[in-house]
Formats: C-alpha cells, sequence, structure tokens
C-alpha cells in the first residue's frame, strides 16, 4: 500500500470543489458510499477510541495502514493526536460504511471521523472534516452518478496547506 504522505502529495494540484452540510444529503451519502467501494479509505479516531463499528470494519480490511499523528487529509495541526487509518476497500466494506446514515454522522463518539477517499490510481478525490460541516471534491476525478448529487458552494484551485502532514507508516496485524 502507498504511503498516505506520497498519495497526499501527489494528488492536491488541481481544482477543488467544497460544500457543506446541506450540500450532500442522505441519497448523497449513499452515492458516495457506492461510488468509494474501490480504493482507499482514510479516518481518524481521536485517543482512547473504540468501537463494535471499527473492530468490524478492521476485521474485513485486508490491508490497513495506520499511524498517530497531528496532522491528516482536511487538518493540518491538531493539539490532539489521532489514529489515522488507510484502509483498502473492497464491496465487503459497503454494509459498514453505509451504517453511519450521513456524513455528518461520521463523528466521535459513534464513529471514526473526516472520511477521505483515494481512488485505485492514488488520486484523492473526497475528503470531510465533519466537525466543521464540510467536505472538498475533485469534480474532474468525482465517479457519476454522485456529481449529480453534489453542489459546489466555492472553487479552490490548488489546495496545498491543509492536505500535508507527516504521516509515518504502521501496519494492524
Amino acid at each position: 500500500m502507498t504511503e498516505l504522505s506520497s498519495i497526499i502529495s501527489q494528488s492536491i494540484d488541481g481544482i477543488w470543489a467544497q460544500s457543506s452540510r446541506p450540500h450532500l444529503n442522505e441519497n448523497g451519502y449513499r452515492s458516495l458510499i457506492q461510488s468509494a467501494y474501490s480504493g482507499l479509505a482514510v479516518f481518524i479516531t481521536r485517543p482512547g477510541y473504540s468501537s463494535e463499528w471499527l473492530d468490524q470494519f478492521l476485521k474485513i480490511s485486508e490491508e490497513c495502514v495506520f499511524s498517530v499523528s497531528h496532522s491528516w487529509i482536511g487538518t493540518h495541526y491538531c493539539s490532539i493526536p489521532a489514529t489515522v487509518y488507510q484502509v483498502s476497500l473492497s464491496v465487503s466494506h459497503l454494509p459498514l460504511l453505509s451504517e453511519p446514515k450521513s456524513l455528518w454522522n461520521w463523528r466521535h463518539p459513534q464513529f471514526p471521523e473526516d472520511l477521505a477517499f483515494i481512488n485505485e490510481k492514488g488520486q484523492l478525490w473526497f475528503f470531510s472534516t465533519t466537525h466543521e460541516g464540510l467536505f472538498w471534491y475533485r469534480p474532474d476525478l468525482i465517479p457519476w452518478p454522485l456529481a449529480s448529487c453534489l453542489e459546489t458552494t466555492s472553487l479552490v484551485n490548488k489546495i496545498s496547506g491543509p492536505l500535508t502532514g507527516e504521516v509515518p507508516n504502521g501496519k494492524l496485524a
């Protein structure tokens, strides 16, 4: 599995669309999850977090890389380090990814936070900062029919600062 910091540095160039909470409803979330089942998912957990959902998710994951960091996709620096998970997705993950019912339910303590997706070519195409009700996506990379469910609130050229961060590798046994 390619190191996350390598993926981020290769895939941030381009035009990004930013949107917010009202612009991704439950139907849009279903389309998001169905569009992302092949590639990588990235999300974070706060210190001490554990849940049955996370245990089940990791149990069916063939490949998972994790690290503890103050930086991750969408957050350049946080005073409290988080565990950053990078998981290879398959169709088996769809029921668990659908369980939150909404992107905005990806919040501590029920679920991990800050969901992001990387396609099979290693390109970051979606990331979120769920506690702030924001998400970003690459219009040129977003899979159809998801594109029809999204409303852009602004376009941002070449995001660089908030996506960079050291992500050392660790492997789940």
